[in-house]
């Protein structure tokens, strides 16, 4: 019987762990994510309606509604988010197909994006997505032409959650 308590109480003391880990990871991730805008010279289309835009030092994500309401259907068509950094420079542009979306109905998006120091989008809607040369396709280290290294990273300051995990791994470290 005692090892049965004994036992019982280690499976508590993990579950409780795990749970403790979870709720940390969670506010520790979203902690990272700072609200960004839309371009202040955007046209944001009347059937996009963001409910939440957010991008950390390295990803982000853009969620909201599309409603196909207006006087062009949107059904097949595609939905473009340019990514801009705090100096108007293009880091990206990402595409989500709209598809099955009937005339007068409305659906749900989330939009992931992988763009360093993102701090502001526009939306457009476009029949087709569009390939240039000189945007960044990954295809290796082959497909990499005038690579330049960014270093506006450098100039920026800790927000207090990297302090705050700075500072743990160094206390994990033991340095």
């Amino acid at each position: 019987m005692d090892t049965l308590k004994k036992f019982a109480k280690y499976i508590i003391w993990i579950v409780l762990f795990w749970i403790f880990t979870d709720v940390l990871i969670f506010f520790g991730l979203n902690a990272n994510y700072e609200k960004i805008n839309t371009s202040s010279n955007s046209n944001t289309p009347s059937q996009v309606e963001i409910e939440q835009a957010e991008a950390t030092l390295v990803n982000g994500r853009i969620k909201g509604k599309i409603k196909n309401d207006g006087e062009e259907d949107l059904n097949g068509k595609y939905m473009k988010v340019d990514l801009y950094s705090p100096r108007d420079v293009l880091l990206g542009t990402k595409y989500m197909e709209i598809s099955n979306l009937e005339k007068g109905a409305s659906d749900d998006f989330e939009l992931f994006f992988k763009a360093q120091d993102v701090d502001h989008y526009d939306i457009s809607f476009v029949d087709k997505i569009e390939e240039k040369a000189d945007d960044f396709i990954d295809k290796g280290i082959k497909g990499i032409k005038n690579f330049k290294i960014n270093t506006e990273f450098m100039d920026r300051k800790l927000t207090n959650a990297e302090l705050f995990y700075f500072l743990v791994v160094l206390a994990i470290l033991g340095v």
